[in-house]
């Protein structure tokens, strides 16, 4: 009988008369306190990953504006351009215009 009460007690086995045996509440105490240092560096970790994260997206949208004031830039220099174009275009037409009149004036004369 006391070989196979040490057998279970190695085992950790009780049966139903022994006592469950008690934890030592500092045991208990260091046990929760390493679990809360190990969530804490888990969640110190993720925030510093996040916070890598933020600023490459931070430096992403830097370049965007960048990109769109360039752009910008170059539309509004396109505008300029297409502004002078149309001007000329206007005065082309209105030096057609006066060809075509005066054609129109020498075929008259001519005619007549």
């Amino acid at each position: 009988k006391s070989e196979s009460e040490n057998y279970r007690k190695q085992l950790g086995i009780t049966s139903g008369n022994d006592p469950l045996p008690v934890k030592n509440d500092d045991e208990v105490k260091q046990k929760q306190q390493q679990i809360n240092n190990d969530e804490m560096l888990s969640l110190r970790t993720t925030i510093h990953i996040r916070e890598q994260e933020l600023m490459a997206l931070n430096d992403h949208c830097q370049k965007l504006g960048e990109v769109q004031a360039i752009t910008m830039a170059e539309l509004e220099a396109a505008k300029e351009e297409i502004a002078v174009k149309v001007a000329q275009v206007k005065q082309y037409q209105k030096q057609v215009e006066a060809y075509k009149q005066q054609l129109e004036q020498m075929l008259s004369l001519r005619t007549t």
